[in-house]
């Protein structure tokens, strides 16, 4: 996938699949193995007009499958 696939699948991904307008906040929580997704759905959140986007939270699997269990 190209840079710019990449961008807009970020794009459409917080518009139309999440539904984010401008003036919301986002928080992004990733394992280690997607990192690199990061950044083009930080800039989407910019374009978008996100007034905030959270310090990226990184959780390893263990904690993360005891977070989403509770």
């Amino acid at each position: 996938m190209s840079v710019d696939e990449t961008n807009s699948s970020a794009l459409t991904l917080l518009q139309t699949c999440l539904g984010i307008v401008g003036g919301e906040t986002l928080l992004i929580v990733y394992d280690k193995e997607h990192r690199g997704v990061l950044k083009p759905i930080r800039d989407a959140a910019h374009i978008t007009g996100v007034s905030r986007v959270n310090d990226l939270l990184y959780v390893d699997e263990q904690t993360l499958t005891g977070v989403l269990s509770s």
